[in-house]
């Protein structure tokens, strides 16, 4: 996501809050865990779709700028303040 590429990950819990969820604006492509043919489906979708590559791997570099090893250590310092009051 953060080289601009599109994404095809399995659809989780995790990966829906990491990686946002469908739409017009998606960087991700999300298939049923455990489902090789809905993973295959899309692979192949994608190898054969350049402008959906593209526009997903522009929403993902937008998207993983929300994301920053700072901004994870603040946020993991905060609840460890908190913890410790």
């Amino acid at each position: 996501m953060a080289s601009g590429l599109p994404v095809i990950a399995a659809d989780t819990p995790v990966n829906r809050e990491i990686l946002g969820n469908e739409g017009p604006t998606a960087c991700a492509l999300f298939f049923p865990v455990g489902d090789a043919k809905a993973l295959r489906r899309l692979i192949e979708m994608l190898i054969h779709a350049p402008i959906v590559r593209a526009e997903m791997g522009r929403y993902g570099l937008k998207r993983s700028a929300q994301f920053s090893w700072e901004r994870c250590a603040q946020e993991v310092m905060a609840i460890l303040r908190e913890v410790a009051r």
